[in-house]
């Protein structure tokens, strides 16, 4: 049962990823009941800056939590269903910086947070990007693959574009286009070869998406896989995730599940 309630997290998480934990935490309004779908699992997503022109609905049928550092955002938020929690960190006008503070969220570095301890009584965490429209339904379908795969992640393969699947050589190639990656086109070059000449990675597997992470809190791979990506982010202070994941994560591969993109379609807004 979905709940309008906010958390005001008054500690803060700066972007290299240290976090003051000195803050408390306030909910207007206490979740009635907890039914077992509750338990099963929990919807995050986040938007942290000042650039952003729609929030897309929650999920109806799972508690579904939206992180943010603009506090203008909080009314929308809770009109469409989400869970406002209001994140105590500097308001930046810059996608830099904002994306970098983001992956406190999608890396679960927040779950250190003892304030944030409570959402270890949920089983699963999907994050999902706030650009993307999520529905029940397809919430559905993900758990059931996920749980017939027995894994501790399930990710989904990057769409197939060309005549052939994306690796990594071609994410290096197409962020280039992107002023935010472009910026850091020689440490990206230089945390690529270092993983492949050090770690012995592949730089061409097939690529995955950051964009959907359903992880297995009950996992401890799952969390390493979320602790390890968020480290080589902050150490590089390159907000390209979907590399740094894809290079980080292949010694657990074992351990994900990967879908194909068009498996479970979710369309994604340019907003």
């Amino acid at each position: 049962m979905q709940n309008n309630s906010e958390t005001n997290t008054s500690g803060e998480t700066n972007t290299s990823g240290e976090t003051n934990t000195s803050g408390d935490t306030n909910t207007s309004v206490q979740t009635s009941e907890t039914s077992e779908n509750n338990k099963e699992l929990a919807i995050i997503t986040c938007f942290l800056g000042m650039r952003i022109t729609k929030i897309l609905p929650a999920p109806k049928k799972y508690n579904s939590y939206f992180f943010t550092n603009n506090p203008l955002l909080k009314d929308i938020i809770i009109k469409n269903n989400w869970i406002y929690i209001y994140i105590n960190v500097p308001l930046f006008n810059s996608a830099i910086s904002s994306s970098l503070q983001s992956k406190t969220i999608k890396f679960l570095k927040f779950l250190q947070l003892e304030k944030f301890k409570y959402f270890y009584n949920y089983k699963r965490l999907l994050y999902i990007d706030h650009k993307h429209l999520l529905t029940d339904f397809k919430i559905n379908r993900l758990l059931n693959v996920f749980n017939a795969s027995n894994k501790s992640i399930l990710i989904r393969y990057c769409p197939i574009k060309s005549k052939r699947p994306k690796n990594l050589i071609d994410e290096y190639n197409q962020s280039l286009y992107q002023e935010r990656y472009s910026t850091f086109r020689n440490i990206t070059v230089k945390y690529i070869q270092q993983m492949v000449n050090k770690n012995k990675c592949n730089p061409y597997i097939r690529v995955c998406c950051t964009g959907l992470i359903l992880y297995d809190l009950t996992s401890e791979v799952s969390l390493k896989c979320a602790n390890e990506t968020f480290k080589d982010i902050m150490m590089i202070r390159n907000p390209q995730c979907q590399i740094i994941w894809n290079l980080v994560t292949q010694k657990y591969n074992d351990h994900i599940f990967k879908l194909d993109y068009t498996d479970i379609f979710i369309k994604r807004y340019e907003i």
